[in-house]
């Protein structure tokens, strides 16, 4: 037996369900983070990705949301108009 602690996201090349981890705007916090994946919908997401690829995660692994490191200060939206983001590789 193999273990390691991951994303569910980073077994997207095993199963395209595990890709719904990078959805952006998907949780509205924390909390709302663990109540999708220690409940029901997060547990079918998990029992399908175990059952099809082979790996099985056992629990949510929160990692805090994604922040942006500028040079520059943006106080708006407005402010980032044209500024290169850098965003995971995860196909949403």
């Amino acid at each position: 037996m193999e273990c390691f602690y991951d994303s569910l996201g980073d077994l997207g090349t095993h199963h395209p369900a595990a890709n719904i981890e990078g959805v952006a705007f998907l949780y509205r916090n924390e909390d709302h983070f663990f109540r999708i994946w220690r409940g029901p919908v997060g547990q079918a997401i998990l029992d399908k990705v175990a059952a099809e690829a082979g790996s099985r995660l056992i629990g949510p692994a929160f990692r805090g949301f994604r922040d942006m490191l500028l040079t520059v200060p943006a106080d708006s939206l407005a402010d980032l108009q044209g500024v290169p983001i850098r965003t995971p590789n995860i196909p949403a």
